[in-house]
């Protein structure tokens, strides 16, 4: 993750787009989901 942020523009942003475990309403195998704590790690 530190070097995709060395790779970005002045004010460029890192954007994750996932599905959140934590949402029972999404019916996904958990493989494909993450939770808030594993994104912020």
């Amino acid at each position: 993750m530190t070097e995709i942020v060395k790779a970005l523009k002045p004010g460029g942003r890192v954007v994750l787009v996932e599905y959140r475990a934590e949402n029972p309403f999404i019916m996904i195998k958990h493989l494909h989901k993450m939770t808030q704590k594993q994104v912020k790690k």
